[in-house]
């Protein structure tokens, strides 16, 4: 294998439901590759939520929050408290009247649907969302490639090749849904949130899914509201990335966003396609492998000249596109990933014919040999480190242990 494992330093934040969904579906990706997510330390995660029961691993790492508004606070918030409107600046955007439509009368169990909620909600929790996203980006700003190697350890493979950061910059992945409340509430604020504060040594790009052309009443009651919150944000987004003039965004620490500038630096749109809940997990499932492909297989970042050439301006408007797209050519790039799996593939199905004693062992080592991977010991204790008992009974694990001493297939079944 390399001599170096090329990765990115990476951040990805799900804000809303699906953004966090979309996190989970990383993470078990990060899991089929390393072992665990905990030997990834150049990934971190953060799910931002506004549904307190929500039931996620990102709960059980320490990498979820809940932004919620207590009752008391927001029955404050429609009484126009002083400290309130001061604090979040709600008479310069907020609509007093749609805060009756929350049922419950608090933000704990999402938003409604309800986009200018999502965004109250990011306001009201924003300078512990502020705190929480410092800790995470300083961890990886002062991530070395050795510690980074260190935490990793030996791969599957028994390999331990060094880490290699290929650029200095942090990747900084937002993923979510534009079709309900918390993310498209909040996706222009919290992108020029982070543009404000990491833009100089951070890539920042947005992962957005909207809602098919299939989508209709008939088959979601909801239908007429998810599409009218995506086509209000991506009205609002394209807003904010056209030139002109625009009406400055203050956050409630008193800084002024950045609106010289765009919210992301590149924002991808994705649809599912079709209406099915499994078209839905579908496209979640596109946007981690996206995501993960671009951490372990740096050579298809978007920010790698030989990938992306910048997007031709409109002839008329004289602006490049705000919205992109991505497809499964993708896949084309990572060929060592092909590779890899193939070559597993094999060494699988050369361990099960010497587990049936079907072959000798001098054959698989002329294979392993071959294909210039381990030599014969060290896939063996590769097995022996990596099988659980839920993945391999005992039964097999004697036989594995056993397969190192010469007298392996002298094995004798009870």
């Amino acid at each position: 294998m390399a001599n170096k494992m090329r990765v990115l330093k990476t951040m990805v934040i799900g804000l809303g439901s699906t953004g966090v969904e979309i996190c989970e579906k990383l993470i078990e990706k990060v899991k089929w590759e390393l072992g665990d997510v905990s030997k990834a330390p150049w990934i971190k995660f953060l799910g931002i939520e506004t549904d307190k029961s929500k039931n996620t691993i990102l709960r059980d790492m320490g990498n979820l929050y809940n932004i919620n508004i207590p009752p008391e606070e927001y029955s404050a918030i429609k009484r126009k408290e002083k400290y309130l409107l001061e604090r979040l600046k709600l008479d310069e955007w907020c609509d007093f009247n749609v805060l009756d439509s929350l049922p419950g009368g608090a933000v704990n169990a999402g938003v409604g649907n309800i986009r200018m909620i999502g965004r109250l909600a990011f306001f009201y929790c924003y300078r512990d969302i502020t705190k929480i996203v410092e800790e995470r980006i300083n961890e990886l700003k002062n991530l070395n490639p050795s510690d980074a190697m260190e935490k990793r350890g030996k791969l599957i493979s028994g390999e331990n090749p060094e880490i290699d950061f290929i650029d200095d910059k942090i990747r900084i992945f937002v993923v979510g849904t534009l079709c309900g409340g918390t993310c498209s509430g909040m996706a222009v604020d919290f992108g020029y949130f982070l543009k404000s504060r990491y833009s100089k040594y951070s890539n920042i790009i947005a992962f957005f899914s909207i809602p098919t052309v299939l989508l209709t009443d008939a088959v979601e009651k909801k239908a007429n509201r998810y599409k009218k919150n995506a086509y209000t944000a991506l009205v609002e987004i394209n807003h904010y990335c056209v030139e002109g003039s625009k009406k400055p965004i203050y956050f409630p620490d008193n800084q002024r966003a950045p609106m010289e500038d765009h919210p992301y630096d590149l924002i991808y749109l994705f649809s599912p396609f079709g209406t099915a809940r499994e078209d839905i997990e579908m496209i979640n499932n596109i946007i981690a492998d996206r995501i993960f492909y671009n951490i372990f297989i740096p050579d298809i970042d978007p920010f790698k000249e030989a990938v992306n050439e910048p997007p031709i301006a409109d002839s008329a408007t004289k602006q490049a596109p705000v919205f992109l797209s991505t497809s499964l050519n993708y896949m084309e790039y990572p060929a060592e990933r092909i590779i890899e799996a193939c070559i597993y593939k094999l060494l699988s199905y050369l361990f099960g014919k010497l587990i049936d004693r079907k072959i000798e062992p001098e054959v698989i080592s002329k294979y392993v040999d071959k294909l210039n991977i381990n030599n014969y010991d060290n896939f063996i204790q590769w097995m022996i480190d990596n099988f659980k008992p839920s993945q391999l009974d005992n039964f097999v694990k004697e036989k594995i242990n056993k397969i190192n001493d010469e007298q392996a297939f002298e094995i004798e079944y009870n």
